[in-house]
């Protein structure tokens, strides 16, 4: 018997609902006990550690103890080391990760091995939380980018958290701000130059650590130029000419894995120069002619002339 199922010991745990594993459907509130499994990892800080684990999960937070029961009693501790994969773009979909520590990069790769980095999920992210409401596909490949420990939930246990009115509200609302992210950094991509790119990323990093009022800040970076280079899709020696650039013109210092930017208005103006540039100028639309005129405007055309109407 290995370590984990050792530590797997079950012990019966009376729950509000429970999900009939032969038949796929919720039993009733109050209907039974469902066997709750203690994942060693989760465990090791006694019953409130695991009941309170999933509280750091935007899709969990706030919602009864007896779902996270459920949840980390059904769930199975997977540790990555960097470089594993968690699963690959076309892989069947019969999992939800739950990232407790470490991050995950999620990719796109190119027909000559180019990689796109669109996402970093860390610790208290979930990863594709498409899974709870289609069956299709995975859309990217998931790759372990440091030591890495996930929780993963099959899908045969979906049903008892999509009866819940809230975990799926929490879902769609994840999924609509993943939408918004990636319309953001297709913008980005296609539509703004390197220094532009660079100096957004940097600010949604900023915002993060909660620095955006600083005069100087210290941004973290990832471990190498080629990633951070992946996730602004241009190539490793024109991040790095960029780079000195902003260096040698004294705007930003790197630090080993970080970069000190020492004019944040001067940050924001690089970020978001090209936009003002680029804002339209309202025009008034044309007025719509009236049903007479449309009339005789149809009746001045050449015979056989053909025409839309409006």
């Amino acid at each position: 018997m290995s370590r984990t199922e050792e530590a797997g010991r079950l012990e019966p745990v009376w729950i509000e609902f429970g999900i009939d594993d032969a038949h796929g459907s919720t039993a009733p509130i109050g209907c039974g006990s469902e066997l709750r499994a203690r994942a060693p990892a989760v465990a090791n800080g006694g019953d409130d550690a695991q009941d309170r684990v999933l509280d750091r999960f935007a899709l969990f937070r706030g919602l009864p103890a007896s779902l996270h029961a459920y949840v980390v009693g059904h769930a199975s501790e997977h540790a990555l080391a960097e470089g594993d994969a968690l699963f690959f773009k076309n892989d069947a979909s019969d999992f939800l990760t739950l990232v407790l520590e470490g991050q995950i990069h999620e990719i796109l790769y190119g027909p000559g091995g180019q990689e796109l980095i669109v996402a970093a999920p860390r610790a208290g992210e979930t990863i594709d939380e498409a899974v709870l409401l289609d069956t299709r596909s995975r859309s990217f490949t998931a790759i372990a980018c440091a030591r890495t420990r996930v929780l993963k939930l099959p899908r045969r246990h979906f049903a008892a958290l999509t009866s819940v009115p809230d975990v799926l509200e929490r879902a769609n609302d994840l999924l609509c701000l993943r939408l918004r992210q990636t319309m953001d950094s297709l913008e980005n991509i296609c539509l703004h130059r390197l220094e532009s790119r660079l100096a957004r990323y940097l600010l949604l990093r900023i915002g993060a650590q909660g620095r955006m009022q600083d005069a100087v800040v210290e941004v973290a970076l990832p471990a190498t130029q080629s990633v951070l280079a992946a996730m602004l899709n241009v190539s490793r020696s024109k991040l790095n000419a960029q780079l000195k650039t902003w260096q040698r013109s004294g705007f930003a210092v790197r630090k080993g894995h970080s970069l000190q930017i020492r004019d944040l208005d001067q940050l924001r103006r690089k970020a978001y120069l090209s936009s003002v540039r680029a804002l339209p100028v309202a025009r008034k639309a044309p007025e719509s002619p009236d049903i007479g005129d449309r009339a005789r405007s149809r009746s001045a055309l050449p015979p056989g002339a053909r025409h839309s109407v409006l």
